[in-house]
């Protein structure tokens, strides 16, 4: 081994005994995490260390031991009763650490699993109120910075939504808004973690009850009254808050009222016939297309829907760390976002001539994205199974001059990865009823970014 590896197997081991040590021995811990955040630079500079000869092994041989005793590191800095700079400092090292052995996977998921965002969530609400030194607001952007970076991998470390469901629980929400008075800089991490990684998971019912919960004991008003200094980035946060909550409140009324048309066509190429979702026959298996009778159903079944549902019902099953009634929920929600723009998209896809028109709404990012395109033009996203039936559709339709046909794709977070299903909808211009009203446009408008990709 290398000088500067051998180090580290050797803190290691000190920094071992000394989480072991009980009452645990914080004055020895510090000082080997003080020693060991000092060599990281050197570390990532070189390559990484042999993880289970040099982190694992001295820490008793077990990844649960190495996250363990970070854990209670942090925890042990987030108890000092002294509220100075020195704790802070402290809190930044543990947190530092934390993302260093993170980067190791196994080790990683020993951190998710002893609920490693909840002490971190923990850690960036107890800044508040900062101490009174001249380098504070240097030290708690710092700190912040590091707690975001770190709750983000924990998050995303896997796929589902347990990460985010922990994140939200353990109050994550009113924790940014505490620490945005803490800033002293546009901290990229910050804001992502605010204005991107967090908004996107509101679209799950499952993930919103969560949310609503954390947030019912969360005064705005006593935050922002506390608040010593209400600065440009401040405000900034406020608002990506703001916008955030609304679209909460979106997401509320579509579950709780309903504002969809419900209309769908029958499936079957050859019949075309359309109307309302509780007249049509759903599909048991895929739970994606309607049938007008038994006997349409049937028909499109040995033509061509038994192989696409097989394949649906497979790409589901591996989407399983996603639950059933959000995925259920967010095809209806998009459906419903769909037919609140028909008028646009009918008219957008007359003026740049696209037929087989698709919309596709991507909620891996926020802003949410809306666009509008040609089959065509996106055929690689779809298996050919699909295209088959989709071209066929359109074919079928392509006389009907009182309606669009058109296929929603819609993109989805899952955890680390995001994921992708599609559907046929008819939908036409419903006048008054398609339009949206004003405040509700600009409401919306604050949510997603439409664009046309002929």
């Amino acid at each position: 081994m290398s000088g500067f590896t051998r180090t580290v197997g050797e803190l290691m081991r000190m920094f071992n005994v000394a989480t072991m040590i009980e009452p645990y021995n914080a004055k020895d811990a510090a000082a080997i995490t003080t020693c060991l955040v000092e060599t990281l630079p050197i570390i990532v500079g070189q390559l990484p260390p042999k993880w289970d000869e040099e982190v694992i092994i001295p820490m008793g041989g077990d990844v649960q031991n190495v996250a363990r005793a970070a854990l209670k590191n942090l925890q042990s800095n987030i108890s000092r009763r002294a509220r100075d700079i020195i704790r802070v400092y402290h809190i930044t090292q543990a947190i530092t650490l934390i993302n260093y052995l993170s980067t190791h996977k196994p080790i990683r998921d020993a951190f998710v699993t002893q609920h490693s965002i909840r002490t971190l969530v923990e850690a960036m609400s107890s800044l508040s109120p900062p101490p009174t030194h001249d380098d504070s607001l240097e030290c708690t952007t710092l700190c912040i910075s590091s707690g975001c970076i770190c709750v983000h991998c924990h998050i995303f470390a896997n796929d589902g939504l347990s990460g985010i469901t922990e994140a939200f629980s353990s109050g994550i929400l009113p924790a940014l808004m505490r620490c945005a008075d803490l800033l002293d800089r546009d901290d990229e991490h910050y804001f992502m973690l605010l204005r991107n990684d967090l908004p996107k998971f509101i679209i799950y019912p499952s993930i919103l009850r969560t949310v609503r919960k954390s947030l019912a004991a969360f005064s705005e008003e006593s935050l922002q009254r506390s608040s010593k200094v209400y600065s440009p980035i401040s405000r900034k946060a406020w608002e990506a808050y703001t916008r955030l909550t609304a679209f909460i409140e979106w997401i509320i009324f579509a579950k709780e009222v309903g504002i969809g048309h419900g209309q769908e066509v029958c499936a079957n190429n050859v019949c075309n016939e359309s109307d309302l979702r509780t007249a049509l026959r759903l599909c048991s298996g895929c739970r994606d297309v309607y049938y007008c009778s038994s006997a349409c159903q049937r028909a499109d079944w040995k033509q061509s829907h038994r192989a696409y549902c097989k394949e649906t019902m497979n790409v589901d099953g591996s989407v399983d760390s996603i639950p059933s009634r959000d995925i259920s929920f967010l095809r209806t929600f998009a459906r419903d976002e769909v037919f609140l723009r028909s008028d646009k998209i009918i008219s957008l896809c007359r003026e740049h001539e696209i037929t087989m028109p698709v919309v596709e709404l991507n909620y891996t990012n926020y802003p949410f994205k809306i666009t509008v395109c040609s089959l065509t033009s996106i055929a690689s996203c779809f298996s050919d199974d699909k295209l088959r039936q989709y071209y066929g559709i359109f074919e079928a339709s392509a006389a009907q001059t009182e309606g669009t046909q058109l296929v929603i794709n819609l993109r989805y977070p899952a955890g680390q990865s995001s994921r992708a299903i599609s559907s046929m909808m008819f939908t036409k211009s419903f006048g008054d009823l398609g339009t949206i009203d004003p405040d509700l446009g600009r409401m919306l408008d604050r949510c997603y970014t439409f664009r046309v990709q002929p």
